[in-house]
């Protein structure tokens, strides 16, 4: 029995630590790659694997879920209650369908931030940061590539529909300033895993 024991106390952080790095991660360079995930067909999908994950965690226990702490369980019910209220103004809304569609996007971010804090916990916030760094990397990575060997990606069709954009970097998110605001976020968090990482062949890869 003991070594049994000893094998789920090694076993299940490792696994935790995975998660932790590996969801936000694919979640990143995912919606990365389809422009952001500004259409509706993405992130709903996003929200409903996102909240899959939610009811795994709680029902099944199949996640490994970390400890919450308070102001996560807080920053959690604000962002529930703006959804709610968000909701709720669609009755004096002018337009209700563009309401409705607002808050099913609102729905997905509180299922991402759900499964942010199932997974990562304060235990596991410089995986989870890491994680958002280099997803952020990954995507720079992929538009200086699209700029550099340009055949390698898809056509760029926005200079048919704006003038004056043909040299402006917007491959893969499909808009030049919310690229800019990803590299903007990531570049930070790659430079703290720079300085923080706790060997060096990591704290090599970050920069």
């Amino acid at each position: 029995m003991a070594p049994a024991s000893v094998e789920r106390r090694w076993r299940v952080p490792a696994g935790g630590t995975l998660a932790a790095w590996l969801i936000p991660f694919a979640l990143i360079v995912y919606l990365g790659m389809e422009r952001g995930g500004f259409e509706q067909p993405v992130y709903s999908q996003v929200g409903i694997a996102a909240w899959w994950l939610v009811a795994v965690g709680f029902l099944a226990a199949a996640l490994p879920v970390a400890r919450v702490g308070r102001s996560g369980w807080i920053a959690l019910a604000l962002l529930a209650a703006f959804a709610g209220w968000t909701a709720i103004g669609v009755s004096w809304s002018s337009s209700s369908g563009r309401s409705v569609v607002e808050v099913a996007r609102e729905v997905v971010y509180v299922g991402v931030f759900a499964v942010a804090l199932l997974i990562g916990g304060r235990g596991r916030l410089r995986t989870t940061i890491g994680a958002v760094g280099a997803g952020c990397a990954v995507i720079a990575c992929i538009a200086l590539l699209s700029r550099l060997h340009p055949a390698w990606f898809p056509p760029n069709e926005l200079p048919s529909v704006l003038v004056g954009i043909q040299s402006r970097l917007a491959y893969p998110i499909g808009y030049w300033n919310a690229l800019a605001g990803l590299i903007a976020i990531g570049l930070p968090l790659v430079v703290w895993a720079t300085t923080s990482a706790r060997s060096t062949v990591l704290r090599a890869a970050a920069g």
